[in-house]
């Protein structure tokens, strides 16, 4: 296990000194997307991963599972998500840093996964330079984040300028930094270093019913409409969008 102590922006202190369980929840049909994603991903050499973001863990069952031979190496601001994770598995090596400064190599990695991490750092354009630094020349990343053009991202839009802050997260799971995610804003961020492969969309229900978070999500975990999140209008709509990747030359 490689603790570190990283220089962070004030936006990136609540991740690392306070985030609980919270702010480190995976939902369900997340992962049903991924698998979904990784299995596209026909490069028989992808043999380091890192996994950036990677909190409890919760990606590191499916990228073991769908590449069995790789080196895994988990990244987290936060040291207690990560210890927490050691001790659930011990599938992948963690490392604690800031997704803006890696401790990693130019051009070492085969894939780098980062999930429901941009929204919360301080400078998006910096976040993915650093995704792409790591990335070998026609490599892969796949990425996730918030989409908010549905009625949970108004809601989220009205309550941001009442306080002044990008601080709310509208399912209640944390207090900490969240940036206004929409697919213009990630694919600026991304082209100039990836091509973007394929798109996915979901959470149509957490998109489109804002209240009653927690229940909605529950029911949203069982019933996911996965396969509605290939067309372009509904992964345009959804509140979660994956983005699969690949480095340019």
């Amino acid at each position: 296990m490689v603790k570190t102590t990283p220089a962070i922006d004030d936006r990136g202190r609540y991740y690392r000194f306070e985030a609980e369980e919270g702010s480190f929840l995976s939902p369900g049909y997340s992962q049903l997307v991924l698998r979904d994603l990784y299995q596209t991903i026909e490069d028989r050499n992808v043999l380091t991963i890192y996994d950036i973001g990677s909190g409890r863990g919760y990606n590191i069952p499916a990228l073991r599972q769908r590449f069995p031979a790789s080196l895994l190496i988990a990244l987290d601001l936060n040291w207690n998500a990560l210890s927490a994770a050691r001790n659930e598995t011990s599938a992948a090596w963690p490392v604690q840093c800031d997704a803006l400064t890696l401790p990693l190599e130019d051009s070492r990695a085969d894939l780098a996964v980062c999930t429901e991490v941009l929204e919360h750092v301080a400078d998006l354009d910096s976040a993915v330079r650093e995704i792409a630094r790591v990335v070998r020349p026609g490599g892969y990343a796949v990425i996730s984040s918030p989409n908010y053009l549905n009625l949970m991202g108004l809601r989220k839009w009205i309550h941001d300028r009442r306080n002044g802050l990008e601080h709310w997260d509208p399912w209640g799971g944390h207090p900490g930094f969240e940036r206004f995610m929409v697919p213009r804003l990630v694919r600026h961020a991304v082209e100039p270093h990836f091509r973007i492969l394929r798109v996915r969309g979901a959470g149509f229900a957490m998109a489109w019913i804002p209240l009653g978070y927690r229940r909605i999500g529950r029911l949203n975990d069982r019933f996911p409409l996965a396969r509605l999140g290939r067309w372009p209008l509904f992964r345009s709509i959804a509140v979660n969008r994956y983005l699969l990747l690949q480095k340019r030359p």
